[in-house]
């Protein structure tokens, strides 16, 4: 969500961590948000983290 940087939805694949990595993210901001690699092991969760980290970028955490 722009205005506050909440996440509130997470597109990963059918890799098996997925739910639980989804889970953890959303309702939180990304500045209170885990980092998707350090909770998830797949390839999935990696690009998850990629996309967090840009995010992250973008909006100058």
């Amino acid at each position: 969500e722009k205005n506050t940087l909440k996440i509130v939805n997470i597109s990963g694949g059918g890799c098996p961590d997925v739910p639980y990595v989804a889970e953890e993210l959303i309702g939180k901001t990304l500045k209170d948000a885990p980092s998707p690699k350090e909770i998830g092991h797949t390839l999935c969760a990696y690009a998850l983290h990629m996309a967090y980290e840009e995010m992250k970028k973008i909006c100058l955490l």
